[in-house]
């Protein structure tokens, strides 16, 4: 199933609030880049309070066939679901009803509502999120192989240091 989103920007000055709104559909583009650098986004957020509240690259929202939308953090001001902050790096999934806070938890200049225009069965979200944990997992495992290669680098590293001084103390 491919799933079709909608951001809608939401303002704390206007209740009924939809300033801009922004569709997420695969067929058309599958990454969306947020930020204040008109050449490299593709939805300009300009702060007119805070000046460099917003990244020129802040976030990007990238469709993955078979999870769905996910957020990425890019920022040095973080990006916020559900007043939860992303961890910078890692792709987080959107789930209908989202509240998305680019730039600081009570940012509300740049926040906006996801939501999913099509919905999903409860076998689909179960395989969804199974596959979400997979991959997930996948990655750890890449990462702990990294650094345990790396460790054993510096070992080697070590021990021939250790090694080359002996030999100049003999």
């Amino acid at each position: 199933m491919i799933e079709l989103g909608r951001l809608e920007k939401i303002t704390s000055e206007n209740s009924c609030g939809i300033v801009k709104v922004v569709d997420l559909d695969p067929n058309k583009r599958k990454s969306i880049r947020f930020g204040r650098d008109p050449a490299r986004v593709d939805v300009l957020l300009d702060s007119k309070k805070f000046v460099c509240i917003i990244s020129r690259l802040h976030a990007s929202i990238e469709y993955k066939d078979g999870i769905g939308w996910n957020v990425t953090d890019m920022s040095q001001n973080g990006v916020w679901i559900n007043k939860m902050r992303l961890l910078k790096g890692r792709p987080t999934p959107l789930r209908d009803g989202d509240s998305l806070v680019f730039g600081g938890v009570n940012a509300s200049e740049f926040a906006y509502r996801y939501t999913m225009q099509r919905r999903e069965s409860q076998e689909e979200i179960q395989a969804r999120e199974r596959r979400i944990t997979e991959q997930a997992l996948i990655e750890e495992k890449k990462r702990n192989e990294e650094l345990k290669r790396k460790s054993e680098e510096e070992k080697a590293r070590l021990n021939e240091e250790k090694k080359a001084k002996e030999k100049e103390v003999e």
